[in-house]
């Protein structure tokens, strides 16, 4: 909104600059109609397109140059700004108490966010407060016009009689109640005339043909749209300066049509007749009608210029267009999206400016690909983002001169523009003052795994993997459903590590025709599995790495229907491993070394890292659609179904009847 009154009042200098600075070098007609530009902006409250220049652009500069000096919390080098809440992991560690593995950060996360959010809170208090102030001034003064115009239809109604054979277009009536000729009413418009002006033939004439070129100019409907932008700008006296300056335009621009219909030979008696009907009399309390009465020095002005007509240029007259455009451009369009939307931060905490550096790089592209989204899913942009958060979650994975730290970071997004896909979902959204929503951690992975190495006493950071919280908790206690939220995070490290530490890559060789959703999803489920082998063999002691992993089959070893058009395969995920240096504690687990080519590779045959997998399938106008349903392990497998009967395939068909569900 407030975007919306900055453009009108910056229209309104403009056109009104435009007016004293071009009086008398333009027609009275053109200059009239620079107001319906003002009139367009104030009464359309949204912008039409966007653009990188002009007052919305300007705003938004502004509002985020101010952002960043009220904050005054711009983190220095080894410091970073107030931690939020750490979501799920948090929660579940501070639950189970302060034992063994809790963190020391979570203790404040509620507390932290509080001073960030206290702010916005009463921004958004203001802007409530403003909204009810506003409406009501709206709403009393629309009143107060509908009201006035109400009362003055009733009037002329008992007064009015209406004149015979006159040769008028329109219904024309004498009536004492008008001081001046008018012409009123939307729907049956019909021209007043004083019983003065009824009885003087050339002045009754005169006026006759003041007010239709009023109704041929449609003012009597642009009067109606002035009222209403009086009511709903009631607060800005910019507004009643415009409706001031354009009413008098409106009756400078008929004076110099009625001439024209009247011929120059009356400019003269014309002339006089608007000073015989005008001199003592004043407006009324504003109604839609027209009328040649106005302020001594509006009538002053009216007189000179039928005088002294207009000089006009047709040069002059062009660059007023050109100016027009101009003026239209920097305040019909909205704030063009910007890719480089600061990232501003918002907490406190002992975080390596690295970490929080790269997490704003990746924040930031991910608000550049919101706003410069060319498919459609985003109608709105983001203006400004804040992190609110960065608090560390343990995990252990560290190891000589390399580890991997995760943090979970929570910030806030401020979205204008196109709305509606995000509120149904989005029960958070809290609205701005300034117009659009605050949404918290929409749509972007949360927690963030940094892989640092030391080298020559010196700390090097890189991102190294991400994930949402969802994600996160759907992905890794899928084998294990009452894995704690901190072992969820750790499994998440462990993978980060291996990937990146050892630079292991995982490929699918692998021939058979399988469906393209467990074709995409068994790859991922193998690279964690690499991240758990890491983990086996660091914490032996072991300087072993897994460097490579392939997918060489997907067997379906059970299949089960509930109908003809329903079903669930469970496949058994082949691999092999390639590896670096000691990898003996994966031999002591049950895997089996094969040499092929002369290349070492570990084979999971029946041991504790053979990975099963379980995709659903349903036959839908005619096609088959398949979705990840289920994994497991035979140690999983064995938790879960020993009771089943002793062998694997025994639990591997429970597993399946489990995934298809009654």
């Amino acid at each position: 909104m407030l975007e919306w009154v900055v453009s009108g009042s910056v229209l309104i200098a403009v056109v009104i600059a435009l007016r004293f600075a071009l009086r008398g070098k333009i027609s009275l007609r053109l200059q009239y109609a620079m107001w319906a530009l003002v009139l367009v902006r104030l009464l359309v409250p949204v912008s039409l397109g966007e653009s990188s220049f002009g007052v919305a652009a300007l705003m938004q500069k502004a509002a985020g140059l101010q952002d960043v000096g009220a904050k005054g919390a711009v983190v220095q080098e080894g410091q970073m700004p107030a931690g939020g809440s750490a979501g799920e992991v948090q929660e579940a560690v501070h639950t189970e108490g302060a034992g063994e593995g809790s963190l020391p950060a979570a203790a404040h996360g509620q507390q932290a966010a509080v001073g960030s959010l206290s702010s916005e809170r009463e921004e958004d208090a203001a802007g409530d407060m403003f909204k009810a102030v506003w409406l009501t001034g709206t709403v009393l003064l629309g009143l107060v016009l509908l009201a006035s115009n109400a009362r003055f239809a009733v009037t002329l109604r008992k007064s009015r009689r209406r004149l015979e054979g006159v040769s008028c277009r329109l219904p024309v009536y004498v009536s004492p109640q008008v001081d001046t000729p008018c012409l009123f009413g939307l729907l049956a418009p019909a021209i007043y005339v004083t019983p003065e002006a009824a009885g003087d033939e050339v002045a009754f004439g005169h006026a006759v043909e003041h007010e239709l070129t009023h109704f041929r100019h449609g003012d009597h409907i642009w009067a109606l749209l002035r009222g209403a932008c009086l009511a709903v700008h009631w607060y800005n006296p910019m507004v009643w300066w415009a409706a001031v300056l354009s009413l008098r335009d409106a009756e400078l621009a008929c004076d110099e049509a009625t001439i024209r219909a009247l011929g120059e030979e009356n400019r003269a008696a014309y002339a006089r007749a608007l000073l015989r009907l005008t001199c003592g009399t004043t407006r009324r309390l504003p109604t839609t009608a027209t009328t040649m009465a106005g302020s001594p020095r509006a009538l002053r002005e009216r007189i000179t210029r039928i005088a002294r007509p207009s000089r006009r240029k047709a040069g002059v007259a062009a660059a007023v267009l050109v100016l027009a455009a101009a003026a239209v451009g920097c305040t019909f369009h909205g704030s063009l999206p910007s890719g480089a939307v600061p990232v501003q931060r918002d907490f406190t905490g002992d975080v390596p400016e690295a970490v929080v550096s790269l997490a704003e790089s990746s924040l930031s592209q991910f608000i550049a690909n919101w706003n410069y989204d060319k498919t459609g899913l985003y109608e709105s942009h983001v203006t400004v983002a804040r992190i609110i958060g960065m608090t560390p979650v343990q995990t252990g994975v560290s190891f000589g001169n390399a580890g991997v730290d995760v943090y979970h970071m929570e910030y806030r997004l401020h979205v204008k523009g196109d709305l509606r896909h995000l509120l149904p979902a989005w029960s958070d959204a809290v609205p701005s003052l300034t117009g659009g929503v605050w949404l918290t951690e929409y749509r972007r992975p949360s927690y963030y795994a940094f892989y640092w190495e030391e080298a020559n006493g010196e700390t090097t950071w890189q991102l190294a993997d991400q994930i949402t919280s969802d994600s996160l908790f759907y992905d890794y206690r899928s084998q294990n459903p009452e894995a704690s939220a901190e072992e969820c995070v750790q499994a998440f490290a462990w993978e980060a590590y291996a990937q990146h530490h050892n630079g292991a890559s995982v490929k699918a060789t692998f021939s058979e025709e399988i469906p393209q959703e467990a074709s995409d999803y068994v790859p991922l489920f193998l690279s964690r599995q690499v991240g758990a082998f890491q983990k086996t063999l660091t914490e032996a002691g072991s300087d072993g790495a897994i460097t490579q992993a392939e997918i060489t089959a997907l067997t379906p070893v059970v299949t089960q229907e509930a109908s003809d058009t329903d079903g669930v395969v469970v496949y058994r995920v082949d691999y092999r491993l390639q590896g670096e240096g000691n990898l003996a504690p994966l031999l002591d687990q049950g895997m089996a070394a094969e040499t092929t080519d002369g290349v070492t590779w570990l084979t999971p045959e029946n041991s504790p890292g053979q990975l099963f997998c379980a995709f659903c399938w349903t036959i839908r106008d005619g096609k088959q659609l398949w979705s990840w349903m289920g994994d497991a392990t035979p140690a999983d497998l064995q938790s879960r179904y020993s009771g089943q009967g002793a062998s694997l395939q025994a639990q591997l068909d429970a597993f399946a009847a489990d995934m298809l569900g009654p």
